[in-house]
C-alpha cells in the first residue's frame, strides 16, 4: 500500500469517527442507512477498478467492495446527516417511549460506566447513550420523552431527553449538551 492508499485509510477514520458522532443525536431508519451507504457503495465498486489499483494494487472485488462500503459509505452518510442535523425544523415534537433494555458499556482506561438503554422509536430501535453520572437515574427509570426535531431529510434529530422515574413520576432533564458526542469509545 502507497501513501495514496494510507492517506485514504486516515480519511476513512475520520469520516467514520465524524459519523458515530453524528448518529447519536440521529434516528436513522435501516432502509436509509441501505439507501445512502451501501447501495452506492456497491454502484462506485463497478466503476473504480482503476482507482483501487493506484490506491492499494489490487483489483479484487471485494477488497474494492471494502474499501467503498467505508470511505463512500462512510463520506455519502456523513454528509446525509451533517445536512439533516444542520437545516431542522422550527417545530418541537414531544414523545414518550418505554425503555425496552438497559446496559452500560464503559472506556478502556476508566471504570466509569456508561448508561446505555434502548427504546422503540416508532419501528425505529434506538439506543441512546448518556454521560456515566447518569447512571443510577437510568437504572432507576423506565421511560423516557424525548423532545425532537425534524431533520431536513427527514430523520428526526434529539434535542432533548427526560428520563422518568414512574415510582415518583420524576423527571430529570438531559438537555442535547449533556449528550456527550465527541467520545473515545
Amino acid at each position: 500500500m502507497g501513501y495514496s492508499g494510507l492517506v485514504l485509510l486516515a480519511l476513512s477514520i475520520i469520516l467514520l469517527f465524524t459519523l458515530s458522532c453524528l448518529f447519536k443525536n440521529a434516528i436513522v431508519s435501516g432502509r436509509i442507512i441501505a439507501c445512502v451507504w451501501f447501495i452506492p457503495s456497491l454502484l462506485i465498486t463497478f466503476i473504480t477498478t482503476k482507482l483501487w489499483f493506484h490506491f492499494l494494487y489490487t483489483k479484487r472485488f471485494i477488497v474494492r467492495l471494502i474499501g467503498n462500503t467505508i470511505f463512500f459509505g462512510g463520506l455519502f452518510m456523513t454528509l446525509f446527516l451533517t445536512i439533516n442535523n444542520s437545516f431542522i425544523g422550527k417545530d418541537l415534537k414531544t414523545h414518550k417511549f418505554k425503555i425496552i433494555s438497559k446496559s452500560f458499556t464503559r472506556n478502556k482506561n476508566q471504570s466509569n460506566k456508561y448508561p446505555l438503554f434502548q427504546i422503540n422509536y416508532f419501528g425505529i430501535i434506538k439506543e441512546i447513550r448518556l454521560n456515566y453520572t447518569e447512571y443510577e437515574s437510568v437504572n432507576e427509570a423506565d421511560s423516557v420523552t424525548l423532545t425532537v426535531f425534524n431533520g431536513k431529510l427527514g430523520c428526526d434529530v434529539i434535542e432533548g431527553i427526560y428520563l422518568i422515574n414512574s415510582d415518583d413520576n420524576r423527571m430529570q432533564n438531559k438537555t442535547n449538551s449533556d449528550i456527550p458526542k465527541w467520545d473515545d469509545n
